[in-house]
């Protein structure tokens, strides 16, 4: 598991200055063919359900954002949908 913190400079989102928190953890998907619809969808769910528990650790272990369910939602939208991009960018990459 990584985890690393990175102050942010400027307005963004609303937020001047902001800190960036960040937290990975793999998602073995070495059973699955990205091919095929049930396995992608298999893998989707692999993702999110990682999302899910890294975001709720982030609240767990920073003070302050525990509580937002908006801001927990996008968490899980945003990592599921950057780690999916990721692996599908080098899926693409190496099966073409």
């Amino acid at each position: 598991m990584t985890r690393s913190t990175q102050q942010r400079t400027g307005h963004i989102n609303g937020e001047v200055n902001p800190t960036e928190f960040r937290i990975s953890r793999p998602v073995d998907f070495s059973d699955l063919n990205l091919i095929r619809d049930a396995d992608f969808l298999e893998f989707k769910a692999r993702v999110r359900d990682t999302a899910r528990d890294l975001c709720a650790e982030l609240d767990a272990r920073v003070p302050g954002l525990a509580g937002d369910r908006s801001a927990d939602t996008q968490c899980v939208r945003d990592a599921t949908r950057n780690a999916v991009r990721n692996v599908m960018e080098h899926y693409h990459y190496r099966y073409g």
